[in-house]
């Protein structure tokens, strides 16, 4: 069969949530009934060598991974042909997509305090893999010059901040994504409230969106509090607290699949209720350096922080496949390809 780039990134996709060679027949079939076509594994093997994805390639060669797979894919294709039945409408027959967007999910930054090359491997990995979706949880500024616990030692002002924050935005805006979204996290919202508590005569005449040139980038801008729906799931700064139960909370609290910033954490949680079908909760670990947490916090409450992202896949319906993506001595996985920074 001959494979497009999209065929072949979603099979990578599918493939990335198996970790074992004994489930290979598995992820093929479901490949094949996603496609509407039979797949081989040597057909999903010169694909992937084609596109250079090695990690992906290796998996099919060497040790048991020479041994033909045919025989094995007729035991499950036969009784499971029902399976998938909803995922075969994504592709048309010219192997098109049929409106399935792929999601960039990019966690508190805390500009200027930003893990530089984390958050350039972030941006790497939006420019290859394709993002139509860019969203930003949060907390993409710290405004340590406005901040309560103003670590003394550290001399910046706000107009430093947010020079900073726009050239950032730059590299942000060059992923090239369709859509982007930017929550507005606690972090932003320090300008007003100090200006509110220390120059209420101009505190209207400075706006944290209108300084970052939001809409003139074409960022769609959540004010601190609120929330935005893309599909089937909520995205926010934060609902209540940044412990290790925030995501799950969040859950219960907005009664809907809700991914969060705030927490550092990199944590998922999955419930559903008798009359409904499993929700998520997820937060996705962070790309700042610890001094966004200045010394009012003990290093030792940083020890569940995790450096990383999130990525995603948005079926037609709203329904949307979430992904970790830690970030381990600079390189990360994403759909089965691995990205060094």
């Amino acid at each position: 069969m001959k494979w497009t780039d999209r065929q072949i990134e979603l099979a990578a996709s599918m493939l990335g949530h198996y970790s074992d060679y004994s489930d290979l027949p598995k992820a093929i079939e479901l490949i094949s009934q996603t496609l509407g076509r039979r797949v081989s594994d040597d057909s999903l093997y010169k694909a992937f060598m084609r596109r250079d994805m090695l990690p992906l390639s290796k998996w099919f060669r060497g040790g048991s991974g020479e041994k033909s797979l045919e025989k094995e894919w007729a035991k499950f294709a036969e009784p499971n042909k029902h399976i998938g039945s909803e995922l075969q409408s994504l592709l048309d027959e010219d192997g098109e997509t049929n409106a399935v967007q792929k999601l960039l999910i990019l966690p508190d930054i805390h500009d200027p305090f930003s893990d530089t090359k984390a958050v350039d491997l972030a941006v790497k990995v939006g420019k290859k893999r394709g993002t139509d979706v860019l969203i930003q949880l949060g907390d993409l500024m710290d405004c340590l010059s406005v901040s309560p616990y103003r670590d003394g030692e550290i001399k910046i002002d706000l107009l430093d901040e947010i020079d900073s924050a726009n050239r950032l935005l730059d590299k942000l805006d060059s992923i090239g994504a369709k859509r982007k979204i930017l929550t507005i996290g606690n972090h932003c919202a320090r300008v007003k409230k100090y200006l509110y508590n220390n120059a209420p005569a101009v505190a209207r005449m400075i706006d944290i969106k209108k300084e970052l040139r939001l809409a003139e980038r074409g960022w769609e801008a959540i004010d601190y509090g609120d929330h935005i729906a893309v599909g089937k799931v909520a995205y926010t700064h934060c609902v209540a607290g940044y412990g290790a139960k925030a995501h799950s909370d969040a859950i219960r609290d907005m009664g809907h699949s809700t991914v969060i910033g705030h927490s550092h954490r990199m944590l998922f949680h999955f419930e559903s209720t008798i009359c409904e079908s499993a929700r998520v909760g997820a937060s996705m670990g962070h790309l700042s350096r610890p001094e966004c947490s200045g010394k009012h916090m003990h290093k030792a409450q940083r020890r569940f922080w995790q450096l990383g992202f999130g990525s995603g896949v948005m079926l037609p319906n709203g329904v949307t496949f979430l992904s970790p993506c830690p970030i381990v001595n600079y390189k990360t996985v994403v759909d089965g390809v691995v990205y060094e920074g």
